[in-house]
């Protein structure tokens, strides 16, 4: 029996630092304005920091896979302060892992693929990190994960399933 954790930073998009400099200084401008000018500026200036605040807080999401002998738990971080468990999942129903780009997994791809399954992304978004495709069932319904596993992860996998792992 094994257990580890596999913690996971989204990468933050181009925009999105552009975005909330903007959304701030707009919120203060129309503060000033208030101030100066008339008080009917001031709720617009409010919701613009308010926004700011929570876009802030939903654009920096973090990943936390955690296995637990044949378990699986995926949790999602917001903001690095908000902590919500997005699945658990028994490894023992797994289909098959493998590379996203790997023959295995070809049939439940989105372009080429004949079989159309529910997909959850918890990868880094990474150019650098390669991620993999996890098909598993949860509950009554089959879903494709996409994951991004070490290689220290994947050997403990594949050491209690090993025919259903493709390392490569």
């Amino acid at each position: 029996m094994f257990e580890t954790v596999v913690q996971v930073k989204r990468k933050t998009k181009l925009f999105t630092k552009t975005l909330r400099v903007l959304m701030l200084a707009f919120g203060i401008f129309f503060i000033i304005n208030a101030i100066i000018f008339t008080t009917g500026l001031m709720l617009p200036g409010a919701c613009m920091i308010l926004l700011y605040y929570v876009y802030g807080l939903f654009c920096r999401k973090e990943y936390e896979y955690r296995f637990s002998g044949s378990e699986l738990s995926i949790f999602v971080i917001w903001g690095g302060r908000m902590r919500r468990q997005a699945h658990e999942l028994d490894l023992e129903e797994m289909e098959v892992v493998a590379p996203h780009w790997h023959e295995a997994v070809s049939k439940y791809t989105k372009k080429y693929g004949s079989v159309k399954l529910k997909k959850y992304d918890y990868t880094s978004y990474d150019d650098a990190t390669p991620y993999y495709t996890m098909i598993i069932m949860e509950g009554e319904k089959k879903i494709k994960l996409l994951l991004d596993l070490d290689k220290e992860t994947l050997r403990m996998i594949k050491r209690l399933y090993p025919n259903r792992v493709i390392i490569e």
